[in-house]
């Protein structure tokens, strides 16, 4: 009998020291210990916070892209300004700060982060100037080499900072391709993979950058002589089952995008960049030049795909639909420089300004008046 109360006595002092060492591991302040006292083990679970976000290597890497296992690949932090790259927030994002509570989010690629231009030139900034009077502020949520899965990711980590509005630009050129990519390379994203036979070996093989011979090069009645890279371009736009697998999970982001943003009560405006072929083919055109094959056929598939997805953007319920390839090739035809001559299919500083401009009048209207200011007393 006593060896059994013996055994009894020691269960039941076992157990409280577990539960004791439990509720001290979970619950401290039940018993007295403040949470600023624990002690938090370093795992893979747990990673010190200003040490993720102040990563050592980080500000010293010397490739401005840097790899991400979810993303594929992030900006790199702490960029000072050198032209046409940077300044790079802590987050990696092109931003001179991070605000807590900015009004407006800019979410996209290179063709939203301003390659070609200074920070004050891209879209996002004069976006925010032509918001002045309304005092709202524009932060740009955009990196190069990304897609449309990115941008899903992104909305989720902009709901932190509540914005009124959340714009999503697309970009025809290679975002089907780079989306395709990232949902069928990494698991995480495995959920978006519209047709799971597919994979990344059946992706239509295109040469980066572009051999010669790929390249369209013609003259216009000006004199001017322009750089095409109709080739690659037609790599995210041809009838193909894995770019209609891209442009899928375009659309899908999309929906994801605006119900959540509903349900958040954001507002969401989604626009399309086009590539810099479909923006200058009205005025080649009108100017007589014959046009190169692939070339043409990139521009009809280009606007089919387009025209696809506008009709799905337009049909959000409580998102707002804003046509750019109008205002660009009018630019465009007008005579502005919007692109470089040469290969690169990235917008000027005048082909920003007709990006914001279209932009700003959409945006106006969706945000509300600021708030009077109050005179101080003398």
């Amino acid at each position: 009998m006593r060896k059994e109360w013996l055994l009894l006595a020691g269960s039941v002092t076992v157990t409280v020291a577990l539960a004791l060492v439990l509720i001290r591991g979970l619950a401290p302040g039940l018993l007295g210990v403040p949470i600023d006292l624990q002690v938090v083990r370093v795992d893979e679970e747990v990673v010190p916070f200003y040490e993720n976000v102040f990563r050592d290597g980080d500000p010293e890497d010397s490739e401005l892209l840097l790899a991400d296992p979810y993303l594929g690949v992030r900006a790199r932090p702490l960029v000072r300004s050198r032209g046409r790259v940077g300044p790079n927030d802590i987050l990696g994002f092109r931003n001179l700060s991070v605000p807590n509570s900015p009004d407006v989010i800019a979410i996209g690629d290179s063709q939203t982060y301003g390659n070609n231009v200074p920070l004050e030139a891209n879209w996002p900034s004069r976006l925010m100037r032509s918001l002045a009077h309304k005092n709202a502020v524009v932060y740009s949520m955009a990196t190069g080499g990304w897609g449309a899965v990115q941008y899903l990711d992104m909305f989720d980590k902009a709901v932190a900072f509540r914005p009124k509005l959340v714009i999503v630009a697309f970009y025809t050129g290679n975002d089907p391709r780079e989306s395709f990519r990232v949902a069928y390379s990494i698991e995480k994203w495995a959920w978006l993979r519209p047709d799971p036979e597919l994979s990344l070996a059946d992706r239509p093989a295109v040469k980066y950058p572009p051999p010669p011979e790929e390249r369209w090069r013609p003259v216009l009645p000006d004199g001017t002589r322009m750089a095409f890279t109709p080739r690659l371009r037609l790599a995210s736009n041809e009838d193909h089952p894995t770019v209609d697998a891209g442009w899928a999970i375009m659309a899908a982001v999309a929906e994801r995008i605006g119900a959540r943003a509903r349900a958040e009560g954001i507002r969401t405006l989604f626009t399309v960049l086009p590539t810099k072929e479909t923006a200058y083919a009205k005025r080649l055109q009108r100017d007589g030049v014959t046009l190169d094959p692939v070339y043409a056929e990139l521009v009809r598939q280009e606007r089919a795909r387009l025209e696809t997805l506008a009709e799905v953007l337009k049909g959000l319920e409580g998102s707002v639909y804003v046509d750019v390839v109008a205002p660009l090739q009018r630019a465009v035809r007008d005579g502005l420089r919007a692109y470089p001559k040469g290969d690169d299919g990235h917008p000027t500083a005048a082909g920003h300004a007709a990006i914001a401009h279209v932009l700003a009048q959409a945006v106006e209207p969706l945000l509300p008046a600021p708030p009077p200011q109050v005179a101080e007393r003398p």
